[in-house]
């Protein structure tokens, strides 16, 4: 079975779209966490309609906590062998979970990635990856390189790797901080072909904000993961974990 979690705070309008893809999946062995982290709008109404309509949905309200401790919640109560994650303003395609899983029950891998499409106002652009498997260390080159991009959205995680692990609670680029660390407990990792996922370029999304906070977290990320990974990595990664932090600082001053 797969949890998908899916957090959700004042996206009316998108909502509908992104829950009617998820229950459109070909891969029906679904549970789906939807946390609603204290919306004001009508999004916590949408989600309990779309409970009623469907056994799969589980609703948790919550008072506004933030993105990380709503996909921490999900997390706590995730059943499933494996866990998707969905951002209640985008929507996936229908074989999006049944070609992940397939691929990780063929290969064996503990996290695999699909390439995704950028929905911005006027224009679609498709990121693709190449299908590819990485195991140990080479996973970990993957991710710095950017082979693999640094978000849980796109992916499949088996539910062991996040068992002691949560995103931090507070801050905001919270996939940079969490998404190596996932990738250091997987065995091995692996790319598939084919754009599964939408995300929705906002501008008002979090990923963008420039407040001090949103600075802070940046650098902070990029910081703690220099010094996690920096004794694990060669020197061609490390030129690139030092380059992280230069760009993390170059955005506070920009």
């Amino acid at each position: 079975m797969i949890s998908v979690i899916v957090p959700v705070y004042n996206v009316e309008p998108y909502l509908e779209k992104c829950l009617d893809s998820i229950l459109a999946q070909t891969c029906g062995d679904l549970e789906i966490l939807v946390i609603d982290d204290g919306s004001t709008d009508r999004s916590g109404e949408i989600c309990d309609r779309y409970a009623e309509q469907d056994a799969r949905i589980r609703v948790c309200h919550t008072e506004n906590r933030g993105l990380s401790a709503a996909r921490n919640l999900g997390l706590d109560h995730a059943e499933g062998e494996y866990i998707g994650f969905v951002d209640s303003d985008d929507w996936i395609e229908p074989d999006m979970f049944g070609s992940l899983v397939k691929a990780a029950e063929e290969t064996g891998t503990d996290m695999v990635a699909c390439g995704f499409f950028l929905e911005y106002p006027k224009e679609t652009v498709e990121k693709k990856l190449l299908p590819a498997q990485y195991r140990g260390a080479e996973a970990l080159e993957a991710l710095l390189h950017r082979e693999i991009k640094e978000v849980v959205w796109n992916k499949l995680w088996r539910r062991t790797l996040f068992s002691d692990l949560r995103f931090p609670e507070g801050r905001t680029f919270e996939d940079g901080a969490t998404v190596y660390q996932a990738v250091l407990r997987a065995e091995s990792v692996c790319s598939i072909d084919g754009a599964k996922y939408h995300y929705v370029k906002r501008r008002k999304g979090l990923a963008h904000t420039t407040d001090m906070q949103s600075m802070a977290s940046y650098w902070l990320a990029h910081k703690e993961r220099y010094e996690c990974l920096v004794q694990r990595v060669d020197s061609n990664e490390r030129s690139l974990l030092l380059k992280g932090c230069a760009r993390a600082i170059g955005r506070t001053w920009g």
